[in-house]
């Protein structure tokens, strides 16, 4: 038993005596120390399940990110009011001159000539908008569109607001003098 207590003592002692052991209190026994052979197979296998793991993620994120790219961007207008305007414009631009020479010759050199191109969009846009207007559709009591219809007809019946004159302004200007002079 002695040269057991000896040999564990010695290094124990070699190593106070250096100032660079372990405590007494902090060393382990064999036992509870986990064998270097058997831990080593769960390791590798812990890594390789880690790297399979990081490799997995990554290919969903590709996967995902291909699928936003390719099915979530803009696509273009094949309508037919989408495809007049892009006609529209290109026969209004100049394509001898060069875009980065004079932009403006090479978007709207056409239109110089006539009238401007965004002019000529917006003439036909108010005349949509008048055909819309002008037309009684069956709007739903108190939507936007019956109350747009209303407001249209209310400023093109220029015979009812001639016939009645001033008077309903008039009628305004006078209440609203009224309530001034009340809160003086």
């Amino acid at each position: 038993m002695e040269g057991g207590d000896q040999s564990e003592e010695e290094p124990r002692e070699r190593s106070q005596a250096g100032g660079m052991g372990t405590l007494w209190s902090q060393e382990s026994t064999p036992e509870e120390r986990l064998p270097v052979e058997g831990s080593r197979p769960w390791a590798v296998a812990r890594r390789v399940l880690t790297a399979i793991l990081i490799l997995g993620l990554l290919l969903c994120f590709s996967v995902l990110l291909f699928y936003n790219f390719q099915n979530c961007g803009p696509r273009p207008c094949e309508t037919s009011v989408c495809l007049d305007l892009r006609d529209h414009y290109l026969a209004s631009g100049n394509t001898s001159v060069a875009p980065c020479t004079d932009f403006f010759s090479f978007a709207c050199g056409r239109a110089k000539e006539t009238n401007n191109s965004f002019q000529e969009l917006a003439t036909k846009n108010k005349n949509r908008l008048r055909r819309i207007l002008e037309v009684q559709n069956s709007w739903h009591p108190g939507s936007g569109e019956e109350k747009a219809f209303q407001f249209y007809n209310s400023c093109m019946d220029t015979l009812a607001i001639e016939a009645a004159g001033t008077g309903p302004l008039r009628q305004v200007i006078e209440e609203i003098f009224r309530e001034y002079l009340t809160y003086l």
